[in-house]
């Protein structure tokens, strides 16, 4: 007779002892009936036995469709989602549409819009091809929380609507957030990955909150505030892999402990082309303006205890930014200058910065009255006064011709930048230090006034110096047959 009974204990100490590759864990269901608030829980998909086997399973109706199951809903109810939302969806009830799924979060596979007050979604995965996603518009206290969008061009926008909770949704390779009118809402612990012109975008809204998102890899820019959304607080956050990680076009907000990294300019205080007047194309204007021309007063701003990390330009650039507090922030690896002030950047305060790895760490050109006190260097000290001509640089064939480095591409805000002429010519000439730079805004625009192109050269022969050559342009745009530049 074979004897098993000895091997049994070793088996059970091998078993104990040898490091397990298991299977990773079953998920906990994206929503919890622990959660339902309500008297009255409906659901869209049929319960399964494992849900109907939990304590705190509620027993109520069963509907085929999402929007059967709201149709039936009264305010306050509770509607678990078992199974996809097909069709689009209007959420014109004070109800909470709960994702409830063993693996995965039910799909979403058309635009819902929320137009009642108290809604609540919570772990729905949005998988929707076009736009709109997901719209909140003219709702009060909505709450959007564990949602998953992916390549969701629309991605998540809410319009005139006010005291908002959205914390630890996914939005990513596809639309970003954007938040137009109301305010008063809370963004926590959000992700947004957008390969979109601008990941997050906040226009004419005050008074939000960012705590601990992580915004990356945005076409141009991670976070952009403008047209009078002052009062923001943005704490706690991550900017990562964009050309500009933090724009600010208006007053009164506090930027406190948040990380930026990898951009090629970390945050900017200054004019953004978004917020021109889209109704006036024949003319510049911008939406903060007091007159409706170009002259923006973006003043009152705290920016302190934040870290600046790689940034490939630099880390902080003001540009017509007046009365602004710049405190206890560190600066690591940045390409040009760590602080850039200029045009007009008047009266601000610089306290406590510490630059490191022998960076270059001040620049104030054409902007006076600023307060600069306990500029720490880690390094090689470097002045802050303006820069001196580059020395003359060879090229390396041993010809004795000099090699001269400049810019034919840019843009102002005579078509889609954000800069005046004499701002774009100044920052090519002082700050990155070319040799010559072109101004070409797009032709159409141009077209448009053709008093413009005699600014334009007006501006460019004001700019040109005996070490800088300023060209006035303009971007040809083909549209017979093809579509290029």
């Amino acid at each position: 007779m074979m004897r098993v009974v000895p091997f049994l204990p070793t088996l059970f100490v091998a078993l104990l002892a040898a490091p397990l590759e298991a299977a990773p864990p079953e998920p906990a269901p994206p929503a919890s009936p622990a959660q339902v608030t309500g008297e009255r829980v409906l659901y869209v998909g049929k319960p399964q036995q494992w849900l109907r086997a939990q304590d705190t399973y509620r027993p109520g109706p069963v509907f085929t469709t999402a929007q059967e199951a709201l149709e039936a809903a009264r305010d306050g109810d509770t509607i678990l989602v078992l199974d996809e939302v097909t069709g689009p969806l209007l959420v014109d009830k004070s109800v909470a549409l709960l994702g409830y799924g063993n693996r995965k979060r039910p799909r979403v596979r058309d635009t819902v819009t929320i137009t009642a007050d108290d809604v609540w979604l919570d772990r729905l995965h949005f998988a929707v091809d076009a736009a709109p996603t997901l719209v909140v518009r003219g709702a009060a206290r909505p709450r959007v929380t564990g949602c998953f969008f992916i390549e969701s061009p629309g991605g998540l926008s809410i319009e005139q609507s006010t005291g908002g909770v959205f914390e630890d949704n996914q939005l990513l390779f596809g639309g970003g957030l954007r938040v137009i009118g109301g305010g008063g809402h809370t963004f926590r612990n959000n992700q947004v990955d957008s390969g979109d012109i601008y990941a997050v975008r906040v226009e004419g809204s005050p008074g939000n909150r960012f705590l601990g998102n992580h915004v990356r890899r945005a076409g141009w820019t991670g976070l952009l505030l403008f047209s009078r959304s002052s009062g923001t607080l943005l704490e706690g956050n991550v900017f990562q892999g964009a050309d500009v990680g933090l724009s600010i076009q208006t007053d009164d907000n506090v930027v406190r402990r948040n990380h930026f990294q990898e951009c090629l300019r970390g945050l900017a205080l200054t004019r953004s082309p978004f917020g021109k007047d889209p109704a006036e194309l024949d003319r510049v204007s911008y939406l903060d303006s007091p007159d409706g021309g170009t002259a923006l007063d973006i003043h009152g701003n705290t920016i302190e205890g934040n870290t600046f990390r790689d940034c490939a330009r630099e880390a902080v650039l003001l540009k017509e930014a007046r009365r602004n507090r710049l405190a206890g922030n560190r600066v690591d690896g940045t390409g040009l200058r760590a602080f850039v002030l200029m045009g007009g950047s008047d009266d601000n305060e610089l306290l406590g910065n510490e630059v490191l790895g022998g960076q270059r760490p001040l620049l104030v050109t054409e902007s006076t009255g600023n307060r600069v006190e306990e500029l720490l260097l880690a390094g090689p000290e470097l002045a802050a006064a303006a820069p001196t001509p580059p020395a003359r640089r060879l090229a390396p064939d041993g010809s004795g011709r000099q090699l001269l480095f400049g810019d034919f591409h840019t843009h102002s805000l005579l078509s889609d930048g954000a800069s005046t002429p004499e701002e774009l010519f100044a920052y090519a000439r002082d700050v990155a230090g070319l040799d010559f730079t072109a101004l070409s805004d797009h032709g159409e625009y141009v077209a448009r006034d053709l008093s413009r192109w005699a600014a334009l050269e007006a501006a460019a022969e004001a700019a040109t110096r005996d070490e800088f050559l300023a060209l006035p342009g303009y971007e040809t745009t083909f549209r017979i047959g093809w579509s290029a530049h």
